[in-house]
């Protein structure tokens, strides 16, 4: 399988980007790009990773997430058969050991209720990269925003084509200090997605009545997660 690795060095001040470099230098697959000024988000190194890439598709791995071996080729086999502007699977979301697993994120197809959470772990996506010229699309360098649901939703209302892989392949690091799965507390968590929803109904010139339900379908949705146990 043909690929490409852009390692984005968001201006690290450990041996970060030495390393990168040393791997870069044994195989001409792997570009390393360092950012001048620290970002402190996910947001600015993303796009400046899918500015600089080739591929017709662009995928995102964080550095503490992992996937299996076969994860990459599994989603291009999937393209091949049935095409997708974004493709997404399931995740284990693990502390410490990838073997220590706390919760499982299966692979569903979205539907309504994705105008209201988000279903789709951004460790698992591959998205066309030109998609992002034809919708304008970017991750939103706004500290405060869910920046991945933000830019998956925006794609959704634009008529994108949002497809499910079967199949669990990726691990969600939730131990360290960058991973936002339990940094937030509840109400932390609440305020994140009324913000989102919030820019999205602006952006979108929802009306007050579709702006309003959204935002009430947001807060309830949340509050059932958190009574069950898993918010």
């Amino acid at each position: 399988m043909d690929f490409e690795v852009l390692l984005v060095d968001d201006a690290s001040t450990d041996r970060t980007a030495q390393i990168a470099q040393s791997y870069a230098m044994r195989d001409e697959r792997i570009r390393v790009i360092t950012c001048d000024k620290r970002s402190g988000g996910p947001g600015t190194p993303r796009n400046r990773g899918i500015s600089e890439s080739k591929g017709d598709y662009v995928a995102f791995l964080d550095a503490d997430d992992i996937w299996n071996e076969e994860k990459l080729l599994n989603d291009a086999d999937f393209l091949k058969a049935h095409g997708a502007d974004i493709l997404f699977s399931g995740a284990y979301y693990f502390r410490e050991r990838t073997d220590h697993i706390v919760h499982l994120q299966v692979p569903r197809r979205i539907g309504w209720t994705f105008q209201f959470r988000n279903s789709i772990p951004i460790l698992t996506v591959c998205i066309k990269r030109d998609l992002f010229a034809k919708y304008g699309l970017s991750f939103d360098p706004d500290p405060v925003l869910h920046e991945d649901y933000h830019l998956f939703l925006n794609a959704y209302l634009r008529g994108a084509r949002i497809v499910c892989r079967p199949g669990v392949d990726s691990y969600y690091r939730t131990n360290v200090p960058s991973s936002r799965f339990g940094q937030d507390d509840f109400a932390g968590r609440l305020r994140r997605h009324i913000y989102t929803l919030t820019k999205i109904a602006c952006e979108h010139s929802f009306g007050p009545f579709k702006f309003l339900s959204t935002l009430a379908m947001c807060a309830c949705m949340l509050c059932l997660k958190r009574l069950a146990g898993r918010g």
